[in-house]
């Protein structure tokens, strides 16, 4: 089953320029994984089925019996009340059953369902201050929708998200140019970020899109790690490089975008602590370059 791409959950919003007196705005939003061809749910709805997990090593209730021979008994214990060492006995020990079966890796959990808000500074005009990502509680199947709310000229964007034991996933992608909405399909689900995020993991996509955008494609990898500040604290995160570049033809004029987004991916909470973006490219004939830093403001949505 192909795969709808999807924008990244940072990559929201993008592209402005001025057509007359009006703001053309392009928004790509990308998710995949967790990923289906027609999803429309990654709604984290009802909590995604329990990783299979194999049996304890099952224990012996009692010794295996030992031979006398090979049992060295202690001396009678005394019959007074006199002070004395407790008498010790030496056994053959015993050889417990051990499984070299190793459980199967335990993917990611979805993150924590609520509205969580980051402080923006932008280079549109008329960015607000405070924007939202709103995540929605987990579906059945896995999926949860993320709807990101920058604000402004910045339409809202709404990424699907799948969460399962290999780990997470971006689906159901949203691309609009110029108020122009386009739907694109990759042949096979995208990592986003790479799971488990080790430095040097990454993923790549290519989808199949309709107009006004005839080719997209996506990069995705982990180039590093650090520790950021967060609710008076530190929180470890993984630095995730992710690039769109999207073609196409508009009214007639070429839709060229080059995308670039770094988040601060934290592991523990399955969100960015700090997401920078940069937008690039020509759109109706008009050159168009954005970039904005999204800061979140909590880990408790």
């Amino acid at each position: 089953m192909s795969h709808k791409a999807s924008s990244l959950p940072w990559l929201a919003g993008a592209v402005i320029g001025v057509i007359g007196l009006a703001l053309v705005a392009l928004a790509l939003t990308m998710a995949s994984n967790h990923a289906g061809a027609t999803v429309n749910a990654p709604a984290h709805q009802a909590a995604p089925a329990a990783v299979p997990r194999l049996p304890a090593p099952t224990v012996p209730t009692s010794a295996p019996t030992v031979p006398p021979s090979t049992v060295a008994l202690p001396p009678p214990a005394p019959t007074t009340a006199a002070t004395h060492h407790p008498a010790t006995t030496t056994t053959t020990p015993t050889t417990r059953p051990v499984s070299t079966t190793l459980a199967p890796a335990t993917g990611p959990l979805p993150a924590a369902p609520g509205t969580y808000r980051y402080h923006q500074v932008g280079s549109l005009p008329g960015t607000p201050s405070v924007g939202t990502l709103v995540v929605a509680p987990v579906s059945a199947s896995g999926t949860q929708t993320w709807t990101r709310v920058v604000g402004g000229t910045v339409a809202p964007s709404t990424t699907v998200m799948l969460f399962n034991t290999t780990g997470v996933y971006l689906v159901d992608p949203g691309a609009s140019a110029a108020g122009a909405s386009a739907t694109c399909t990759f042949s096979t689900p995208v990592a986003w970020p790479p799971w488990p995020t080790t430095v040097g993991a990454g993923a790549t996509g290519q989808a199949t899109c309709s107009a006004p955008v005839s080719s997209y494609q996506v990069t995705v990898r982990v180039v590093g790690s650090a520790m950021l500040p967060l609710d008076g604290a530190t929180v470890e995160v993984a630095e995730v490089l992710s690039t769109i570049v999207i073609g196409g033809n508009y009214d007639g004029s070429p839709l060229n975008v080059t995308m670039t987004e770094t988040d601060y991916y934290a592991p523990t909470l399955r969100v960015p602590v700090e997401t920078v973006t940069h937008v690039s490219g020509h759109v109706l004939g008009l050159s168009v370059t954005t970039s904005r830093t999204d800061t979140l403001l909590s880990a408790t949505p």
